[in-house]
């Protein structure tokens, strides 16, 4: 194991690819990462509005048959 280390990281620009490699990936998991929080309070918002609307249709008793159906 300590030879394939040896040869594979350890010979020339090969421990620089990796370095280089490693942090392309790590940048683009956080980019990723980033597109995803930014979208959070936006869902939330959504969910938030969803919940709202189930909460007024139980007050009003079930009126709404298109509620009832979704049910």
């Amino acid at each position: 194991m300590r030879r394939a280390i040896r040869e594979r990281l350890l010979e020339p620009g090969a421990f620089a690819d990796f370095c280089a490699s490693f942090t392309e990936e790590l940048n683009r998991l956080r980019r990723e990462h980033r597109v995803k929080l930014s979208a959070a309070p936006r869902e939330i918002a959504s969910i938030d509005r969803r919940v709202q609307e189930i909460l007024n249709l139980l007050l009003e008793g079930f009126r709404n048959e298109s509620f009832k159906e979704e049910l």
